[in-house]
């Protein structure tokens, strides 16, 4: 049987079908940045097959939602040490001389 090739277009139609959030560009975008579904380059256009597309979507990571009924105990609140206000590390000696 011969294999079915679609274009970035159908590709990404194809990633809609699936559930997938998927942008106009968001396959080329990934492609650019070595990551994406595989593909191969033919007459200088990418070409994807669907069972590519689909192992893709199904090696990507579950991630599971925080729990919001979960509450922050003082020690997993941050604090910022009095150096850091303003985003300042502290007045160096020349302007605190200047600043008397």
């Amino acid at each position: 049987m011969a294999t079915t090739y679609l274009n970035r277009s159908s590709a990404t139609e194809t990633l809609r079908n699936e559930g997938v959030e998927a942008g106009d560009t968001m396959l080329a975008n990934l492609a650019n940045h070595g990551k994406g579904p595989r593909y191969k380059i033919i007459n200088g256009r990418a070409l994807y097959t669907r069972e590519d597309l689909l192992a893709w979507i199904n090696e990507q990571p579950v991630i599971e939602p925080r729990s919001r009924t979960s509450k922050a105990t003082p020690s997993a609140v941050s604090t910022v040490a009095p150096a850091m206000i303003d985003g300042r590390r502290g007045r160096s000696k020349r302007s605190a001389s200047s600043a008397a």
